[in-house]
């Protein structure tokens, strides 16, 4: 602990130090040491949903959207058409007269709110717009009757308009649509796309369906447009998927994989059953392979994920596939697995190894072991993108990069993919605590000295910027990298090393973990459940952080050097 308020000292000194003029030419700190200490009232937040314990409250209600999807990828036309099954349950007290869906597909068209905000990125790469989501028909089932409703469309979200109300606490409807859409080539940070390699292209395909909207007892509905940058709020339900493409072709994807004996040659089953066995990596298929006994023309690969709020998947023929089991608590079990072509193989052989550390860590320090019965990681030109199972990793990156990247993104899979926070208005409530474990994982990782005890100037900058509070509903790069992952991460990096204590910060997160898996806490909840298990009158850190962006109001006279190893001289 003296340790690290030393380096702390020592590296905010250094840096005040070197940036002294420049602040006192800018504002004078806005930090109210009367507010300070003052509570926060956070049960004005709560009742008889959320307690002021942090725990969901025994009303608590969220709504559910089961799924089935069929679709078909058209590698010539890059084009998915689908048809999509909603299972929509009612859970709320209140009747429901219309439903709001997510296209986030029509960000890419010419007229999105997305395009108007970005004009200046777009003007030299108009083939990267498209025609978003085309609605061929769309109908419900409500009481054993079918009804075609009317809708509108509006930039990414569909209202759909029910000539009935659906019933409150327990209402129950089906949603029938099909659809279409174009695949734009992976060029600008989209979370989507298609990648070239020497064996052929890689499709890595997310926000492929239409998708419900939450409906909360916060908001309502929620119904924030897609934009570039911005991430998701979704129901749970359970997801049942199929995926026709050439014969050809590997696909991953979410969850487990039901058909294996139609799309896979026996060899490669054998392998994949040793691979369910082994610590080690075992390589299943690469591109020269055979992948089935009976390829036919086109294969239809069936997928299931359960407790899911979302699925993504991808396919190629220029896979390199490999895996490993993952040893979870309790004696579960689970298959890490990575996709990627042989020009990066000399880096992503070590991929499957770095899913399974990062899983079985995780799984460990929360007290909640990973919920999925595979954990992939595909390689193509996505910068890193998660999904319940499955990554998306940028395939040119190098082995440390790629360890962080992996671990932050499967960090993802219980924040915001088991604890369902609302990742659009609060970023840092996912984003900030995977940034924080990411850097355990790295700290951890070949049993290196922990860099949680340890601060850059990065993230000193980040604490005392001149941004607004985290609490914001960031949506630009910047803002988001600079607030919502580093400002977090480091917070809670104080939080644990210098207020709490590694023991009570851990049992303090595994209780929020527990307390809001599969639902959707506010950060108002984080803030009750990490108080409430840490036993800690927090409310003067919460606003510190997250409220303010108060500067500390000090000058440096001098720096010294001192001992470093004889705490007693300072």
């Amino acid at each position: 602990m003296k340790e690290f308020v030393l380096r702390f000292a020592v590296t905010l000194c250094i840096i005040i130090s070197g940036q002294a003029l420049n602040a006192q030419e800018k504002q004078s700190s806005r930090f109210h040491p009367g507010e300070t200490f003052s509570p926060l009232l956070f049960s004005a937040n709560t009742s008889e949903l959320r307690s002021a314990s942090g725990k969901p409250a025994p009303g608590y209600w969220q709504n559910r959207a089961d799924y089935r999807i069929d679709v078909k990828l058209d590698t010539s036309l890059a084009r998915i058409e689908g048809m999509a099954m909603i299972h929509y349950i009612n859970n709320s007290p209140d009747k429901l007269e219309f439903l709001w869906l997510n296209l986030d597909q029509n960000f890419r068209k010419k007229n999105s709110r997305d395009a108007a905000a970005r004009f200046s990125m777009y003007t030299n790469e108009g083939d990267l717009f498209s025609n978003g989501v085309i609605i061929d028909t769309i109908f419900v089932q409500f009481n054993n009757k079918t009804y075609t409703p009317s809708y509108i469309v509006n930039d990414t979200r569909l209202q759909l308009r029910l000539p009935f109300s659906l019933p409150a606490r327990g209402g129950k409807i089906d949603v029938h649509i099909k659809y279409s859409f174009d695949i734009v080539p992976t060029k600008i940070g989209s979370k989507m796309g298609i990648t070239e390699t020497r064996s052929g292209k890689i499709f890595q395909i997310a926000q492929w369906y239409p998708r419900m909207a939450v409906y909360d007892d916060l908001e309502g509905w929620n119904i924030s447009p897609y934009i570039y940058g911005s991430e998701f709020y979704l129901d749970y339900g359970d997801i049942d998927f199929n995926i026709t493409v050439p014969a050809n072709m590997i696909v991953t994807a979410s969850g487990e994989l039901l058909n294996k004996t139609e799309v896979l040659s026996g060899e490669l089953i054998k392998k994949l059953k040793s691979a369910e066995l082994s610590d080690s990596t075992i390589i299943i298929t690469r591109p020269s392979m055979k992948l089935a006994n009976n390829p036919g023309k086109f294969k239809t690969w069936k997928f299931r994920c359960i407790n899911a709020r979302d699925v993504a998947w991808a396919a190629s023929a220029a896979f390199i596939w490999d895996a490993a089991r993952i040893n979870l608590p309790g004696g579960k079990k689970a298959v890490a697995m990575s996709f990627y072509p042989e020009e990066c193989s000399e880096v992503w052989q070590r991929s499957t190894s770095m899913i399974k550390y990062s899983v079985e860590l995780f799984s460990v320090y929360l007290n909640y072991p990973y919920t999925y019965p595979t954990a992939g990681n595909v390689a193509g030109m996505i910068n890193g993108m998660e999904y319940p199972g499955i990554v998306f990793c940028n395939k040119e990156m190098g082995a440390e990069d790629l360890f962080s990247l992996v671990a932050h993104e499967f960090g993802h899979n219980w924040f915001p993919i088991i604890v369902g926070s609302n990742e659009k208005k609060y970023a840092w409530m996912d984003e900030g605590l995977t940034r924080f474990f990411e850097k355990l994982a790295v700290s951890e990782y070949g049993n290196k000295k922990p860099k949680q005890d340890s601060i850059s100037s990065w993230e000193i900058r980040t604490l005392f910027n001149n941004n607004d509070n985290v609490n914001g509903g960031l949506m630009n790069w910047p803002s988001i990298s600079s607030d919502s992952y580093n400002k977090t991460a480091m917070g809670l990096s104080l939080l644990r090393n210098v207020i709490l204590g590694s023991d009570r910060f851990q049992y303090a997160m595994q209780q929020y973990v527990n307390n809001w898996a599969f639902k959707h806490p506010s950060p108002y909840d984080f803030f009750n459940s990490i108080s409430d298990a840490a036993g800690e009158d927090l409310d003067w850190f919460w606003r510190s952080l997250f409220f303010n962006d108060w500067k500390l109001d000090q000058e440096v006279y001098s720096i010294e050097y001192t001992d470093t190893t004889d705490y007693s001289k300072g």
